[in-house]
């Protein structure tokens, strides 16, 4: 097997990171990689890694990073690249993008629920390169969860020996310099913002509603959800209206005193109250508890619930979710229904910070 012209390409050398070691953007802990773009995880005994004892993990606790190297090349030269693929044991799509050169491409892993077993795949890539020192960088594009992302192992660049630099030119990457038109995805009007629960999400006159309106009625499992991933709530709640009225928004309120957290997952548009007013709320952004967060029932499947850490192996924790439903007229009553989570939802740190 040809000599990789990296350093340290299976991340065995470097501090003993445990279970998994928090790494901030520009680290140089791990011996010939620098941490680029945001906070990743270096693993070690929290899973099983593809190459030897050491991994990572691209998304941090929290973060949305990557890796990247500088080594020599040859302008003109096409590189192989090679590495193992795996994803946090979320149970999410992972996606991660390898650049070099002005060149890039994107890889994706749809990650499993088992730490022991991540389901390692090898994929390969190449370049050409375009001067004598190249940055080859490796990082996370999955925003939806920032505490679990692609998984990355036995990185290995050799010479593609087919081809061979022909007269030394610098190989050009055309730039597209299509103006690009913002477009505005905000919403003409939101719904007002409901009431905390336990209380009515909307208190109307008694026995009346707006224009004889009758509010929706929101069903949720009262009896619990058991979950040890991140969980889409859509799963978990439903709503009827007897007036045929279209559901145009959802809005969830979590009491959060296990720890658990609501979250938005990319590429999706959502917002929160700060109790005065509506506040856009970006994929990955964790919204303060005991604070309304509203989504349009069409990305409904986006948010998710992330479980609690529970305070011993083989624990529960609990959180309390209430959820009400907008039929463009007035709000449903709050439904509540607990959340249990369990240890497996531990892998890859700690909850969000409260």
């Amino acid at each position: 097997m040809p000599t990789s012209l990296l350093q340290n390409g299976s991340f065995e050398q470097g501090p003993d990171p445990g279970a998994f070691l928090p790494l901030n953007p520009n680290s140089t802990a791990i011996p010939g990689w620098t941490v680029i773009r945001g906070g990743i995880d270096y693993y070690g005994a929290e899973w099983v890694s593809a190459d030897g004892k050491r991994s990572l993990d691209l998304n941090g606790t929290p973060g949305v990073g990557g890796i990247a190297q500088t080594f020599a090349t040859t302008p003109g030269q096409t590189y192989q690249v090679s590495f193992d693929l795996a994803g946090h044991p979320s149970g999410l799509l992972q996606t991660m993008a390898v650049s070099a050169a002005g060149q890039s491409k994107d890889f994706t892993f749809q990650s499993g629920t088992d730490p022991n077993h991540l389901g390692w795949q090898k994929d390969t890539w190449s370049f050409k390169a375009n001067s004598p020192q190249t940055t080859l960088e490796f990082y996370s594009k999955q925003t939806g969860y920032p505490f679990g992302g692609p998984a990355l192992d036995n990185v290995v660049v050799t010479t593609d020996t087919a081809t061979q630099p022909s007269d030394g030119t610098t190989p050009q990457t055309p730039v597209d310099t299509t103006p690009q038109t913002p477009v505005d995805t905000t919403p003409k009007q939101l719904p007002p913002i409901p009431k905390n629960p336990p209380g009515p999400a909307q208190e109307s006159p008694a026995g009346s509603h707006p224009a004889g309106n009758h509010p929706p009625v929101v069903t949720a499992q009262q009896n619990g959800a058991a979950i040890q991933k991140p969980r889409s709530i859509s799963d978990l709640v439903s709503a009827t209206d007897v007036d045929g009225d279209t559901i145009g928004y959802w809005a969830l309120w979590d009491d959060n005193p296990a720890g658990g957290h609501i979250f938005l997952q990319s590429p999706s548009t959502g917002w929160f109250s700060d109790g005065a007013q509506w506040l856009n709320m970006t994929p990955g952004y964790l919204p303060p508890a005991r604070h309304p967060v509203l989504v349009s029932a069409s990305e409904m499947s986006h948010l998710l619930f992330q479980p609690a850490i529970p305070a011993s192996p083989g624990a529960s924790e609990t959180d309390t979710l209430y959820a009400a439903a907008w039929d463009g007229a007035e709000w449903s009553q709050w439904a509540s229904f607990p959340i249990f989570s369990g240890s497996i939802a531990t892998v890859g740190g700690p909850a969000p910070p409260h």
